[in-house]
């Protein structure tokens, strides 16, 4: 992962995603994905449980080898820049997320009467 801004802005939480080795990213505007990565410190690989996921929303597709991602969720008070090096040690790899998405319906009545 590269910071997408060099400006040293942390608020836009914006960054530019590039995948190592020429791999394809498969994943589209709009669609949400997860970095996890440990909060350890140490490199004891027992223990598994110390885990943070962040979670991030696809702005832009840049091409099949990049693309810019938005930070959605902040589980830490860690800025941008600490967030990008913790996943840049830590994370192989990134997972798509399905959002759920709400749809309201009118009511069966309701739509015999707007006939």
């Amino acid at each position: 992962i590269r910071d997408g801004f060099d400006d040293g802005n942390d608020d836009d939480d914006v960054i530019d995603v590039k995948c190592v080795e020429e791999e394809r990213h498969d994943v589209s505007k709009g669609d949400y994905i997860a970095f996890t990565y440990s909060v350890n410190d140490n490199d004891d690989d027992n223990n598994n449980d110390d885990e943070n996921t962040e979670t991030f929303q696809v702005l832009n597709v840049k091409n099949p080898t990049s693309f810019t991602v938005k930070r959605q969720n902040k589980n830490n008070n860690d800025n941008i820049h600490t967030i990008i090096s913790k996943i840049n040690k830590d994370a192989t790899s990134f997972s798509k997320l399905k959002i759920p998405q709400k749809i309201s319906f009118l009511s069966l009545s309701e739509c015999l009467v707007k006939q």
